[in-house]
């Protein structure tokens, strides 16, 4: 960890949660891989609460996933963040656009497959015929 109040990653700016999430280059070269260019403008305004809000945790109003892939994406961004800035490793935006699309798809793909209710389990177990009846074992499980 550094002394200074500067970004560790880019170095140009003071280290705010605003800055770390929208204004710094290894975070603009991320989102640009990231987000459509249609919305690129809309994606960029606001600030720090109501952005996090909208464009991270998926706060649209709407019932969808949007909120739990990008708490997801949110996630890998930070875990690979922190390796990078340990690591003391320059941090490649594509690889990581690259790597936290592959794993939000896997996680759309879990979201998408139909949710099975749980199955109650039957317990199976030898049970004597009832009464008047004989029962005749041919499976082996009766040796003598």
């Amino acid at each position: 960890m550094s002394a200074s109040d500067r970004c560790v990653l880019c170095g140009a700016s003071a280290e705010t949660s605003l800055h770390i999430w929208k204004d710094c280059s290894h975070a603009l070269s991320l989102w640009n891989l990231l987000v459509p260019q249609q919305i690129w403008g809309e994606f960029r305004e606001g600030e720090l609460v109501p952005w996090l809000n909208f464009n991270i945790f998926g706060n649209r109003g709407e019932n969808n996933t949007a909120g739990t892939l990008a708490d997801f994406v949110h996630g890998s961004l930070v875990v690979t963040l922190e390796k990078a800035i340990s690591e003391d490793s320059s941090l490649d935006p594509l690889h990581l656009a690259i790597k936290v699309r592959a794993l939000a798809s896997e996680v759309a793909m879990a979201f998408e497959c139909p949710m099975r209710g749980v199955k109650p389990q039957v317990r199976i177990a030898w049970q004597p015929p009832e009464d008047g009846f004989v029962k005749l074992n041919t499976e082996g499980a009766a040796c003598g």
